[in-house]
């Protein structure tokens, strides 16, 4: 299970990595800002399958969300750095790296808190 959540975690990072870097890529959709809300949805799911791999420890353990959400708030930001890069023709803007972070922490907090949940089910009462 962990090599097939690893591959799933890799492809969805080269995915995410090529859709961050495309040339001249706009985001359009029915509610103004729709790139944010992108940002948030895919940096959410980069940690959270980053923390199911469980690099830094056991999948569901708090060491290893923890890391695993400083990890994915570094790339962020470098993710995010390079779209300053002239050549792609994107833009850096701390909007999308701030809906980056949020996702990140929003979805590793929605972690934490299953993994609290899931302990206490499993500890008789």
């Amino acid at each position: 299970m962990t090599r097939a959540l690893r591959a799933v975690f890799w492809l969805f990072a080269l995915a995410l990595f090529a859709a961050t870097h495309w040339p001249a890529l706009k985001v359009e959709g029915p509610v103004e800002r729709t790139d944010l809300w992108a940002h948030l949805a895919a940096f959410g799911l980069w940690a959270a399958l980053l923390a199911s791999c469980g690099y830094f420890g056991r999948p569901l353990s708090a060491p290893n969300i923890l890391r695993s959400a400083a990890a994915a708030t570094l790339y962020a930001c470098f993710d995010e750095g390079l779209q300053a890069i002239p050549a792609l023709q994107r833009t850096f803007g701390w909007d999308d790296l701030a809906a980056d972070i949020l996702g990140v922490w929003v979805c590793s907090g929605l972690l934490l808190l299953l993994t609290i949940v899931c302990r206490r089910r499993a500890t008789p009462s």
